[in-house]
């Protein structure tokens, strides 16, 4: 294990090979009673965990794979929706920033890259040991792998743009554009922010087949996000709008 520290007062910790950072960073905060901005960074993570209890499959040392914990202002803490806006939009800025043209977000939580998916944010909350709440940021990125066996929909960096990265450099940046988002970010930002978040929205304003929680195909156009961060769904017959929670509705694509 090794410890270094960014300008920007992050402690990184960096691990050859863990389970889930999200798990190792969550254990860190119940532990501390004052933990100060952290982030965990796996070169190889054994048992990643994406949206809804998927599996995260990532090739060891190819990608990038780590988890975040900061101290967040009172006006994030209070619209938790704001939090997932800032660190979609702080991927999509590092991306770009790398040559990535026209990156974009699936909602809820994929990254996409030529409609392919490159990357997945988990968000989760943990009791720390004085009570209070504390959010852990876990962020995967295809980066440097090429061979997606049996993941026909998955793409990385490399594949794209035909250039090998350093994986540190894209984490330091992601890291720098994040903490400034979160220190600059005031409620009166909040309806800007989500213009823009749902400008780079995956598929929307296009004819769409969706999968609800009981298996049934449903068609419609994806209109937006709602405040708190639902999923705004024009139905097929162009009259009737619905909004679905994570857990409710699924893109196909």
């Amino acid at each position: 294990m090794q410890c270094v520290t960014v300008p920007f007062a992050m402690k990184i910790i960096k691990v050859d090979a863990i389970d889930s950072t999200n798990t190792f960073l969550k254990d860190l905060l119940r532990k501390d009673l004052d933990p100060k901005s952290t982030c965990i960074w796996a070169k190889q993570q054994l048992a990643g965990r994406g949206q809804m209890g998927n599996s995260w499959q990532s090739e060891p040392y190819k990608n990038l794979t780590f988890s975040i914990f900061t101290p967040l202002p009172k006006e994030i803490q209070a619209a938790p929706f704001v939090l997932n806006m800032l660190v979609s939009l702080s991927i999509l800025d590092t991306l770009v920033f790398f040559g990535i043209k026209n990156p974009q977000v699936k909602w809820p939580n994929d990254i996409m890259a030529v409609s392919k998916k490159v990357g997945g944010i988990l968000i989760e909350n943990c009791i720390k040991r004085d009570g209070t709440t504390a959010s852990v940021i876990g962020v995967g990125l295809n980066v440097n792998q090429t061979n997606f066996e049996n993941l026909p929909k998955a793409s990385s960096l490399k594949k794209i743009t035909q250039h090998v990265f350093s994986i540190e450099d894209i984490l330091n940046h992601f890291l720098s554009v994040f903490q400034n988002k979160v220190k600059n970010y005031t409620s009166d930002d909040f309806a800007e922010l989500k213009t823009t978040y749902e400008s780079f929205l995956f598929r929307k304003r296009k004819v769409s087949t969706f999968k609800t929680l009981s298996e049934q195909l449903v068609l419609g156009i994806i209109n937006g996000v709602t405040n708190e961060g639902k999923l705004l769904l024009e139905l097929e017959d162009g009259v009737r709008m619905a909004t679905y929670d994570v857990k409710e509705i699924q893109l196909m694509y």
